[in-house]
């Protein structure tokens, strides 16, 4: 948190330096501005989020550690990968598939996934258009909630739910 609090004074004193240098107006007019000082203010920006406890995460990570249990909350595994999938991920990453994935997933992998479902469940989704890789659950609850509910609608979530 220091560095970015450094950062954004000296990102500050910068500001106020160009503002003062600036030369607007006709004929070359050297007009004052006063500085911007933020070190009399404290910045607060108020949380979105309500008035929560620990998440449910939190909670059987404790009860895991308190009981030496497996921690199965976070998917956090207490062994390395396979070591194949350790050769195979970085041999894709050597072959320079090591960016970000598009927003809605790597098409090759809708695909796969399109074909698993259609071949299991006799049920057909186009790849292109119906099928979203996410990045977890939670994120994949949001966006489907996100994409269905509109400010003002009310939601109801029946109990017990995912935590997210």
């Amino acid at each position: 948190m220091d560095g970015w609090i450094g950062l954004t004074a000296a990102a500050f004193s910068l500001i106020n330096k160009m503002i003062l240098r600036r030369r607007p107006g006709r004929g070359g007019v050297r007009r004052r501005y006063r500085p911007l000082n933020y070190s009399d203010e404290t910045m607060s920006i108020p949380s979105k989020l309500p008035a929560v406890s620990l998440t449910i995460f939190t909670e059987m990570t404790d009860l895991a550690n308190a009981h030496g249990a497996i921690n199965l909350s976070q998917g956090f595994p207490e062994f390395d990968p396979h070591p194949t999938l350790q050769e195979l991920v970085l041999k894709h990453m050597r072959a320079g598939h090591n960016q970000y994935a598009p927003m809605q997933g790597v098409l090759a992998l809708r695909e796969r996934i399109s074909a698993k479902v259609r071949d299991l469940y006799h049920a057909p989704y186009d790849p292109a258009t119906e099928i979203t890789v996410t990045a977890g659950a939670t994120e994949a609850l949001f966006a489907a909630i996100t994409a269905v509910v509109h400010p003002e609608e009310e939601v109801i979530i029946l109990e017990p739910a995912y935590d997210c």
